[in-house]
């Protein structure tokens, strides 16, 4: 079983995209939005865990308003909601 999750993403200015690993043992504190469409996945905020920041805000280059583009090396496809439930 896979020990992590790699999520590339995108900075909306620059169009700079990397790569974050998380564990996937530990829970994440993204909160997703997409665009009206369901097409574009961003980051719409961070949430406390145990009011504590959780390991994506630690990481410090995920910011809001940055776009989510693969999962584990796999485009988000259409249906973003299938995404999540099927690789997360």
């Amino acid at each position: 079983a896979a020990t992590s999750n790699n999520y590339t993403l995108k900075q909306p200015m620059s169009g700079h995209t990397y790569k974050v690993t998380l564990d996937v043992h530990t829970e994440l504190d993204i909160v997703w939005e997409t665009d009206w469409r369901g097409k574009l996945v961003r980051v719409k905020q961070f949430r406390l865990i145990d009011s504590l920041p959780g390991p994506a805000s630690e990481d410090g280059r995920i910011k809001i308003g940055h776009t989510l583009l693969e999962i584990n090396g796999k485009p988000v496809p259409n249906d973003f909601h299938e995404t999540i439930k099927n690789r997360c």
